[in-house]
């Protein structure tokens, strides 16, 4: 199996989300408007950048075509997009990826979209053996997005400093820990 085969064949749905992998006419003015201040603080990517149209084009296409990245939309059962998921530096043999979350579209923050999506999709992969092991990192200051990660059962490994950051905390979760809190 190749992480091509793997998007092809990716299409996920939750009671009240699906996803899937994202194309490059979801870089567009409603993913353009998750952009503020408040909102991409977390979101080392937009962090000290000034987001057009034209950046989001080039980075959603350069994440479509990254051989080792399977870059994710959320939508929900009216095919609004609110939000990726983004597994990257996947290496198949060793069963192993990175994965970032963000739920753009502030008006569904804090009502378990993550959970729901990112738990199917771990799920997913760990289901059909492609990935055992998951690494995150996480800014020590947002601890939403850490309390999220631990209900899916993933561990703190270590902290470090950060180029963006004061600290991050780097996690990992691998198949036997999966919604183990």
């Amino acid at each position: 199996m190749t992480i091509n085969n793997i998007k092809k064949q990716f299409f996920l749905e939750t009671k009240r989300f699906y996803i899937r992998p994202i194309k490059l006419k979801e870089a567009n003015h409603n993913y353009l408007g998750w952009f503020t201040k408040k909102n991409k603080k977390y979101i080392e990517d937009a962090v000290d950048k000034k987001i057009s149209i034209n950046y989001l084009k080039n980075y959603t296409k350069r994440n479509i075509n990254e051989k080792n990245t399977l870059f994710l939309a959320i939508f929900n059962k009216k095919n609004k997009h609110i939000g990726n998921i983004k597994f990257l530096k996947i290496n198949l043999k060793r069963k192993i990826s990175n994965l970032g979350i963000w739920i753009g579209n502030s008006r569904y923050l804090n009502k378990g979209v993550a959970s729901e999506t990112l738990g199917k999709c771990l799920e997913f992969l760990f289901d059909n053996n492609y990935i055992k092991i998951f690494e995150l990192g996480v800014a020590a200051e947002n601890k939403s997005a850490q309390k999220l990660y631990k209900k899916l059962g993933f561990k703190v490994n270590r902290k470090i400093k950060s180029k963006y950051y004061k600290t991050v905390i780097k996690m990992v979760l691998k198949k036997k820990n999966i919604f183990k809190k």
